[in-house]
């Protein structure tokens, strides 16, 4: 639900032309999963970051699966919303 609704942000309020998934599983104190979901939008405004449901849905639910969501504006521009996640021993 998270890469769900982080690809839902970015075509609802990005005004980019591309987004990119990138999926990762990451060896730090166990097998992590990282999947990062950025777009060439016109960025995060600041401002409005803890404003309405999205942003905070996402944070939200990654906690409850013990991970973190980090939200940047690269350099470059637009916004990466980056996901991480503990794998279960049994699990990939």
């Amino acid at each position: 639900l998270s890469v769900k609704e982080a690809f839902n942000n970015a075509l609802k309020h990005s005004r980019g032309s591309e987004a990119h998934l990138e999926i990762k599983i990451v060896q730090c104190k166990g097998k992590h999963l990282s999947i990062t979901i950025s777009d060439d939008g016109i960025g995060l405004d600041e401002t409005r970051r803890n404003s309405g449901n999205g942003l905070g849905s996402l944070k939200r639910r990654m906690n409850t699966l013990g991970g973190t969501c980090h939200f940047q504006n690269p350099d470059s521009g637009g916004t990466a919303v980056c996901l991480f996640a503990p794998l279960k021993q049994n699990q990939l």
